[in-house]
C-alpha cells in the first residue's frame, strides 16, 4: 500500500517531496554507475558526457527539493541566515574550517557536489540578467531571477553549513525591515508593478548586504577579499537602481 501511494503521489505530483527525493535518489544511483564506468576508463567521452548530464539534472532537482522544503518557512528569517553565513564564509576561522573539512572524504564530496550546483546557478542568474539587460522589467524574467536567486542561495546555505559556522546575533534583516518599514510609512500608497516590487526588494537586500559587509571590513580590515565582494554589491545596486529610474519613468507617463 505504502508503495501504490508513493507511485501515485510521484504520478499527480512530481515537484512534491517524496516525488523529489525519489528522483534524487535514482540520479545518483545513475551517477554512481558512471562513475564505476569512469574509474575503468577515466577517458570515455560519452560516459563523461553522461557524467556532466547527469551531474546538472541532480543539480536541479536537489535545488527543487529545497526550495519545497523551505516552503512554509519565514523568508525573511531564513534569507538573514543565508546572509549572516555567507559573510561567515570570508573569515580566516571559515577558512581554516573549510580546510579541516577537505579532510574529511564525505564532507569534500559533498562540498564538491554543492560547489558544482553554485556554479550552475550562478551561470542562470547570469544569462536572466543578460536577457534583462535586452528586456528591462519583463515580468517572466524578473520571476525567473527572483527564482535562481533564492536557489543560488539555498545552495550557498549548504556549502556554509559545512563549516558549521555559527549564526550572529544581529541579522541584516534587522535594518532591511527597519529601513522598509519608514520607507512604506513615508511612502504615499500609490500603485506599483510588479516589476519595481521585485527590483525594491532586490535592492533592499542589496542595501542590507553590502552595509553589513562594510561594517566586516571595518571590524577585521585584513580581510582585504571583502573590499571585491562590496564593489560587486555596489556594481549590481547601480544597476538596479538605473532599471528602477527608467521603470518609474515609465509608470509616471502612463
Amino acid at each position: 500500500m505504502l508503495s501504490e501511494h508513493l507511485s501515485e503521489t510521484l504520478r499527480h505530483d512530481p515537484e512534491s517531496p517524496v516525488a523529489l527525493q525519489r528522483r534524487l535518489a535514482a540520479c545518483e544511483r545513475i551517477l554512481e554507475l558512471i562513475q564505476q564506468r569512469l574509474q575503468q576508463n577515466p577517458h570515455d567521452k560519452h560516459q563523461l558526457f553522461l557524467l556532466e548530464l547527469h551531474q546538472q539534472r541532480h543539480a536541479r532537482l536537489r535545488a527543487l527539493w529545497q526550495d519545497q522544503r523551505l516552503k512554509g518557512q519565514d523568508h525573511l528569517q531564513q534569507l538573514d541566515s543565508v546572509v549572516n553565513e555567507y559573510l561567515e564564509r570570508w573569515t580566516p576561522e571559515s577558512l581554516s574550517d573549510s580546510a579541516a573539512a577537505e579532510t574529511d572524504p564525505e564532507a569534500a564530496a559533498a562540498a564538491h557536489q554543492l560547489d558544482h550546483e553554485r556554479q550552475t546557478w550562478e551561470a542562470m542568474v547570469a544569462r536572466v540578467r543578460e536577457r534583462l539587460v535586452k528586456k528591462p522589467g519583463d515580468p517572466m524574467l524578473m520571476r525567473l531571477l527572483g527564482e535562481h536567486q533564492a536557489r543560488l542561495l539555498s545552495v550557498q546555505e549548504q556549502l556554509r553549513q559545512l563549516s558549521g559556522e555559527p549564526a550572529e546575533e544581529q541579522t541584516v534583516f534587522e535594518a532591511y525591515a527597519a529601513r522598509a518599514a519608514d520607507r512604506e510609512a513615508e511612502a504615499p500608497k500609490r500603485p506599483v508593478s510588479p516589476e519595481i516590487e521585485a527590483l525594491e526588494r532586490e535592492l533592499g537586500l542589496l542595501e542590507a548586504l553590502a552595509a553589513r559587509t562594510r561594517q566586516r571590513l571595518e571590524a577585521k580590515p585584513e580581510l582585504k577579499q571583502l573590499q571585491g565582494l562590496i564593489a560587486q554589491h555596489e556594481a549590481r545596486i547601480a544597476e538596479i537602481q538605473l532599471a528602477l529610474a527608467r521603470l518609474r519613468q515609465q509608470q509616471h507617463l502612463h
